[in-house]
């Protein structure tokens, strides 16, 4: 029969294992993101520091990309470390009341109608472009066919918003 000293001695051991545990994975998870946001905001840094980054419509669409990319990496990382200080972020603790599930579940179904009428919409738009455009049948033919691949990615894309 163990005695109050060994429980407790094997008690502490246990908690500095997984005290090392969870730093280890803080650090793993901390150290590649702050890689990619250094990344980033190096790209972030140059697109904004000559004009023709600034005026290409391109380059503006791919500063908005990583700055919105940037924005979110950082959030998901203040988040973690927020849910590892011993704060409960939790879904269930945040929204309580019934009216906020009704409303995600809501949100969610227009999100994915609309989604999935603009996704409809592009591949129409763009078929019609890609006949219109092209005089041979047969390279009309692989547009469709890699326009509707992209269709089906995207379409299983939007299907994981159906899923928390």
């Amino acid at each position: 029969m163990p005695n109050d000293f060994q429980l407790q001695q094997n008690s502490s051991s246990t908690n500095g294992n997984t005290e090392d545990k969870a730093g280890v994975n803080v650090v793993v998870s901390f150290i590649p993101c702050f890689i990619f946001l250094y990344i980033n905001c190096v790209m972030l840094y140059t697109l904004r520091s000559k004009p023709v980054f600034r005026e290409t419509s391109r380059y503006l669409l791919l500063y908005n990309l990583l700055m919105a990319e940037t924005l979110q990496m950082a959030l998901a990382q203040m988040m973690f470390l927020i849910a590892f200080m011993g704060i409960i972020c939790t879904k269930s603790i945040l929204f309580q009341l019934k009216i906020f599930s009704e409303f995600e579940s809501g949100f969610v179904c227009a999100e994915f109608v609309s989604v999935g009428l603009i996704i409809i919409l592009s591949y129409v738009g763009v078929m019609v472009a890609a006949k219109a455009a092209s005089t041979d049948k047969l390279s009309a033919n692989k547009a469709s066919k890699t326009v509707l691949l992209h269709m089906i990615q995207l379409s299983l894309s939007l299907s994981s918003t159906l899923v928390s």
